[in-house]
């Protein structure tokens, strides 16, 4: 159904601008906060980035304690092939990209279970399935103790079909960091292949224990238990995958299926209903998302991702310059990735266009109640630049809080630097608090300003429609 067409007011005109191709939000971008001390970010970030428990108990320069020059692989891995790298064009770039971010890492890094399995992890991803299973075996001399390494060998001997193996890889990663979702569920899928689904129900019952938050392992419980006819079980566990996930709509199916076994066929029924309604939203959505993202889009991630766990990584280990190359060039292809703008924030507090990207970044991540802070920092660090002033006067306005402090705010950004962008902010404050000759004003200066930008004359003309009579 066509959307109404509204008019807007100005302050709900106000956007933040793009990101440049340089990783900094362009001037005036709005920024967000509320206090993020700087020890505080530290521990957000490293959880945020998932760091393995306890994976590298020991580090040296050294070379590998246990070294595996000529080992032989497991049995079942010697089925494991290596497709071709390619030799030219955009795929070959994608995978020196990759490659490039890795293969440093564990030259400078080599006792690093951490490192290894990144690669590992990249040769994975380019179906070098045999070289993978090299570098985890590498690490499990380093550490037979890496869950990492042990939950990559299962899914690389899931992928030929030896479940065995994957169960037994599987296992070894569950008992060693049981709260790592991914763990239990592939090690479940192990189980259930074998036909053994008793083992998969205790494996998924003893982790959600642990995480009872986790709806998807609610409803692979649930199917577990349909299977075995416990339909009393699976009931209870879909139900509890909608109470707390409401929108997942796979958990509805699994509540109609197992509700209508039980003889509970009109509550079966509404349940089917709304599994049919959330996976029409869901599957548009995803249609559309999928309609916007490019192949290009997926290795942009792939390398951001890469070069944002190669940083923790390194500065895990205290190379701090090689962990700002790698955060920056995460940035600089996604300018929007937090976790990376907040450790360049630490890496240079003294820096306030880092403190303006973190507050970009938290912006577009939807997270406004968290920009100001970056923004007060940028302030106090450079209080002559009006980008500061600009971005936190756009934040109390997006969070409707102290609209005569966004309007002196906005103030005190024109007379650092009377831009168009700045009156258009300013007009926007003065339009928030019904100030219209001081909006109509603001509005005139910034077309006078920039006259070829519509956007001011569009405001200022439904400004003046809106007060006429």
């Amino acid at each position: 159904m066509p959307r109404l067409k509204r008019k807007r007011r100005i302050s709900q005109q106000v956007q933040p601008l793009p990101a440049s191709n340089h990783g900094r939000p362009k001037r005036y971008a709005v920024l967000v906060a509320t206090g993020i001390a700087i020890l505080a970010i530290a521990g957000a970030v490293f959880q945020a980035l998932r760091l393995f428990r306890g994976e590298e108990r020991e580090f040296s320069d050294a070379p590998p304690r246990n070294p595996v020059a000529d080992f032989e692989l497991d049995a079942w891995a010697s089925v494991l092939k290596d497709a071709p790298l390619a030799v030219d064009g955009p795929a070959a770039e994608f995978q020196s990209q990759m490659y490039g971010i890795v293969e440093p890492l564990v030259g400078k890094l080599p006792n690093s279970t951490r490192a290894r399995c990144l690669l590992a992890s990249v040769h994975r991803r380019f179906v070098r399935n045999a070289e993978a299973a090299r570098e985890l075996q590498q690490c499990l001399a380093l550490d037979p103790a890496c869950a990492e390494a042990h939950y990559l060998l299962g899914l690389l001997a899931m992928g030929v079909s030896d479940n065995p193996a994957a169960e037994k890889h599987l296992r070894i990663a569950f008992d060693i960091d049981p709260r790592w979702a991914d763990v239990p569920l592939q090690l479940a899928n192990a189980q259930i292949s074998q036909d053994k689904p008793r083992d998969a129900v205790q494996t998924l019952e003893t982790y959600l224990k642990l995480d009872p938050r986790d709806a998807g392992a609610w409803c692979e419980l649930g199917q577990v238990y349909q299977k075995l006819d416990d339909c009393n079980n699976a009931k209870r566990c879909h139900l509890t995958a909608i109470d707390v996930a409401p929108d997942f709509f796979e958990a509805y199916y699994g509540a109609a299926k197992a509700l209508r076994e039980l003889g509970a066929a009109e509550e079966a029924q509404k349940y089917l209903d709304r599994f049919r309604q959330l996976r029409t939203s869901e599957t548009e959505s995803v249609r559309v998302e999928r309609a916007k993202a490019t192949d290009e889009d997926y290795k942009r991630k792939a390398i951001v991702d890469m070069a944002t766990q190669a940083g923790a990584a390194y500065a895990m280990h205290g190379y701090y310059v090689e962990a700002e190359e790698c955060w920056t060039r995460a940035t600089t292809l996604e300018p929007t990735r937090i976790e990376c703008q907040e450790m360049l924030c630490r890496l240079r507090p003294g820096d306030a266009e880092r403190w303006l990207s973190l507050g970009h970044a938290y912006i577009q991540n939807g997270r406004p109640m968290e920009a100001e802070s970056p923004f007060q920092q940028a302030i106090e660090l450079a209080p002559q630049d009006a980008d500061g002033y600009a971005a936190l006067a756009q934040v109390h306005m997006l969070l409707g809080k102290d609209l005569g402090k966004a309007a002196e705010l906005a103030r005190t950004a024109v007379k650092l630097e009377a831009t168009a962008p700045n009156y258009f902010v300013l007009a926007a404050a003065c339009e928030r608090m019904k100030d219209w000759p001081g909006a109509k004003s603001a509005l005139r200066h910034a077309i006078e300003l920039d006259p070829d930008d519509p956007v001011y004359q569009e405001a200022y003309d439904k400004l003046q429609e809106d007060q006429s009579p």
